[in-house]
């Protein structure tokens, strides 16, 4: 794997899905799970996204997923895509907040990394930050249990009809 992630794939109907999401419970924090493939060991390309779940907490400044809802869904999804999709990390957002990671961000994103059963070794955790349509989207990896911003990150606007 090359010592940086180069590019995170996210298709803008994926965007746009994660962003209603965002609009839906702004003024709370909510979040959800990345599910994808590693192309070539610094690409990642996000299929879907799983949201919160139905018994999630969402609180102003913090956000606690439905877990079991999430294993449930991890699992759909990997088994629905012949084991290509897998866990690629987590999004969440800052309403109205900075577009970095707080301290407990930081430390959930190094404990994914260190949780063999994530197998995750390089997790990305995406930020959406600010409000119903001015969002911005952040990403950041943990490689080698240090934290790096993605400088690259993009988002891909794929028309994955043509590829249908």
């Amino acid at each position: 794997m090359s010592k940086s992630l180069n590019t995170l794939w996210l298709p803008s109907t994926i965007e746009e899905r994660l962003l209603a999401e965002a609009d839906d419970k702004y003024d709370s924090e909510t979040g959800g799970i990345l599910m994808g493939y590693r192309l070539n060991g610094s690409q990642y390309v996000v299929q879907d996204v799983i949201g919160p779940g139905p018994n999630a907490s969402h609180q102003r400044n913090w956000f606690e997923p439905d877990y079991d809802y999430h294993d449930q869904e991890i699992g759909r999804a990997f088994k629905g895509s012949g084991g290509v999709s897998t866990y690629l990390g987590d999004w969440h957002t800052h309403p109205d907040g900075a577009a970095r990671l707080s301290p407990k961000d930081r430390r959930t994103l190094i404990r994914i990394a260190r949780t063999p059963e994530a197998q995750a070794p390089c997790p990305v955790m995406l930020l959406a930050s600010g409000s119903p349509g001015r969002w911005r989207i952040n990403a950041w990896c943990c490689l080698q249990h240090r934290l790096l911003r993605l400088p690259r990150f993009s988002v891909v606007r794929l028309n994955l009809q043509r590829f249908e």
